[in-house]
């Protein structure tokens, strides 16, 4: 089998791979899922295949072919000790980048070359880069990448890491630790966004966000989401009138839950579990 990943917005040149790799073979069966995650989005697919007769890998002798350890040793790369090759401060910032791409690549559930590989961070570190177009220089590191996951790298590799961020379509939050640091954020992005011939429009917003941020029906922090007091309420009267149906007997226990999925819904996108432990003491769910 053969695993690809097609991202949806500017995905050409992964979809050129694959269109290489399905006229070298023939194709026994293809599966594709869209996994949606915004501007992030791309298809995964799974190419079930067997080698063309007359293929290079099909016509080699029988006395040619090297067995499975062979084949893996002669293709093993040599392993590179960064702290050989790196000076110690640009070390340091390799292991940060590392950090961050553990972080990204669990969150995103993909392997942590997805989002860079060792060599691309250490041309990072050595490079001092410092800016989407200098990201763009680094060895097999395409637009969609930089798109992707550029601005947290870029943040790291400036020294501007910021405690959070949040972002929805063209509207950017980020909480930072005073008015100095989010003026030099706002300028830094600006100076990226001209670098890609756009323009940010006003002089952006700075102020206190200790009650977090409302929107959506939720109240965004840099450490996550929570609900809004009107989802809460939301939920808990949601909950009421569906148990209230149960105990009167016009739905029963499979009713229930099934109304309670649409109900729990209201608090799944938030970090909502531990105000939901609170809840179930003040109101006790009914026997079943």
């Amino acid at each position: 089998m053969h695993f690809v990943s097609v991202p949806v917005v500017d995905g050409a040149e992964a979809e050129a791979e694959l269109n290489r790799f399905l006229a070298g073979h023939r194709i026994i069966a293809i599966d594709r899922q869209l996994v949606i995650d915004g501007a992030r989005s791309l298809w995964a697919i799974c190419v079930s295949y067997v080698e063309r007769p007359g293929s290079a890998s099909a016509t080699l002798p029988s006395a040619s072919v090297p067995t499975a350890r062979a084949a893996n040793e002669s293709k093993r790369r040599p392993t590179i000790d960064y702290r050989e090759v790196l000076s110690a401060d640009e070390f340091q910032l390799f292991v940060r980048l590392r950090t961050l791409r553990k972080a990204r690549a669990e969150q995103d559930g993909v392997p942590v070359y997805s989002v860079f590989t060792n060599e691309q961070l250490a041309e990072m570190a050595r490079g001092k880069v410092r800016s989407a177009a200098e990201l763009a220089g680094v060895s097999g590191v395409g637009k969609a990448r930089i798109e992707r996951y550029g601005p947290e790298f870029l943040a790291l590799l400036g020294d501007t890491a910021v405690a959070g961020m949040v972002r929805y379509m063209d509207d950017v939050v980020a909480w930072c630790s005073g008015r100095e640091q989010a003026r030099a954020i706002f300028d830094g992005i600006r100076g990226r966004i001209a670098e890609l011939g756009l323009e940010i429009r006003g002089e952006g917003l700075i102020q206190r966000s200790a009650c977090g941020l409302s929107f959506l029906g939720y109240r965004v922090f840099a450490g996550g989401l929570r609900l809004s007091r009107r989802r809460r309420r939301r939920y808990a009267r949601g909950r009421r009138a569906l148990e209230a149906a149960y105990g009167r007997g016009e739905i029963d226990a499979e009713g229930l839950q099934v109304g309670f999925d649409a109900v729990l819904a209201i608090t799944a996108h938030a970090d909502a579990a531990a105000w939901r432990r609170e809840e179930l003491p003040r109101r006790p769910p009914p026997e079943l």
